[in-house]
């Protein structure tokens, strides 16, 4: 396992071909243009927090042999958001759900505030879209 900074808590946990890059604090780096726009509004903290996943993201990449470049936003926060918004009639925020994403592009959410719901979805990346599809189970 490949780690950066600090001994990483994932050590025991993860096998040794999995690459976990880590960070106790903010880190600084450079976004690219669509990176950029995702969090053109978004508060210091927020902005603070997408950075610092990006740069860990870039280093996990370059570490696996991954051509480092953008990374696409991650649209399964973004739908799971608005699928809930419609679902259950309110905004609670792209952060408003924990999210588990599977090696095969699937992923699985529930609620992290508000409403209790259970979602499933498949992510994917198509000619350098990345798309996403979601389906809330009933209530």
């Amino acid at each position: 396992m490949v780690r950066f900074g600090v001994r990483s808590p994932w050590t025991g946990l993860l096998p040794t071909s999995v690459v976990a890059a880590t960070a106790g604090h903010d880190l600084a780096g450079m976004l690219a243009d669509d990176e950029r726009d995702a969090v053109a509004t978004a508060l210091p903290a927020g902005r603070a927090e997408f950075v610092t996943g990006r740069v860990l993201a870039r280093r996990a990449r370059a570490a696996l042999g991954i051509r480092v470049g953008a990374i696409p936003v991650f649209t399964a926060a973004e739908a799971v958001a608005k699928a809930r918004s419609s679902g259950h009639g309110g905004w609670f925020g792209i952060d408003g759900a924990d999210i588990a994403h599977c090696p095969d592009g699937a992923f699985v959410a529930r609620a992290r505030r508000g409403s209790a719901f259970t979602a499933t979805g498949r992510r994917t990346v198509e000619r350098g879209t990345e798309l996403t599809a979601i389906a809330l189970a009933d209530r």
